[in-house]
């Protein structure tokens, strides 16, 4: 029988969790080779990835990077393994209450597993990660979980429920190889071997985004990438991730994750050296 487990029940070494009203925020840590079984949660939780990698067992295997922000709906079965070194999660786990507040709001949680690799969710996770950990301010941590609840019910996963034609692959092969540069619908088009309206509707329809948008949060995720390992300059990191100046990459970045690209690699580099 799948293992049903509590708020505030974890597999792996947790840390002593911090209980806001019932929500219940814990790092956990894991070792390489670490096994976790199949196993369900009596409430939905998101979890932030703060180190190492992580495959997910559920419908199929889905690796997960660090800085991923993924969210798991009450009840549903999944099972983890860490199978390339050591790892680090911060869970948030809502509570009843939470949930039933939400609901008098017409606020309904999905009811799929959804992975958010881009956009504001892992900036929002790593904010609450912050504040757990330091000021402990309720009400900022309460406005920051409202924001995350928004990011989970505006990504609903329509890319799980429909996996889209197989020509849409060969689409965002050619997006993510040609990152920095100007690639245009037709040319995409071409590449799928689809009508530029036809590609358009369907991409959007999979991803619940427009071509440009997605090409923009890819950018902004390859921008931090680099502003955690590099040392290069704001104006080098534009140009290699395909924005016209530092300023675009100023405007969009903010944009995305609230933060200029400076503050973030500040604050990053303060986590890294406090860890």
């Amino acid at each position: 029988m799948d293992q049903r487990l509590e708020n505030g029940s974890f597999y792996g070494r947790a840390g002593a969790p911090l209980l806001l009203s019932d929500v219940v925020l814990a790092e956990t840590s894991y070792e390489d080779g670490f096994v976790v079984p199949v196993h369900a949660h009596t409430h939905p939780f998101f979890c932030l990835m703060l180190s190492g990698r992580m495959v997910e067992h559920f419908e199929r295997p889905r690796v997960l990077g660090p800085r991923t922000v993924f969210y798991h709906p009450a009840e549903a079965t999944h099972a983890e393994s860490f199978e390339a070194g050591p790892a680090r999660l911060f869970n948030i786990q809502f509570g009843a209450d939470w949930i039933r507040d939400l609901a008098r709001f017409d606020v309904q949680l999905p009811t799929e597993h959804i992975a958010l690799p881009m956009g504001s969710a892992p900036w929002i996770a790593a904010r609450i990660y912050d504040e757990a950990r330091g000021g402990r301010e309720r009400l900022v941590i309460e406005g920051l979980l409202l924001a995350m609840v928004g990011e989970v019910v505006k990504c609903r996963p329509t890319r799980e429920r429909t996996p889209g034609p197989a020509w849409l692959r060969a689409v965002l092969d050619q997006l993510h190889a040609h990152i920095a540069e100007d690639v245009g619908l037709g040319e995409l088009a071409k590449t799928a071997q689809v009508h530029p309206s036809h590609l358009a509707r369907t991409f959007r329809a999979v991803h619940g985004c427009t071509i440009g948008e997605y090409v923009r949060r890819m950018r902004v995720e390859r921008a931090r990438e680099l502003l955690e390992h590099s040392d290069l300059s704001l104006s080098s990191i534009a140009f290699a991730c395909g924005f016209a100046d530092q300023s675009h990459l100023t405007r969009v970045f903010r944009h995305l994750s609230g933060s200029t690209p400076s503050a973030y690699r500040r604050a990053f580099r303060s986590r890294r050296g406090s860890s």
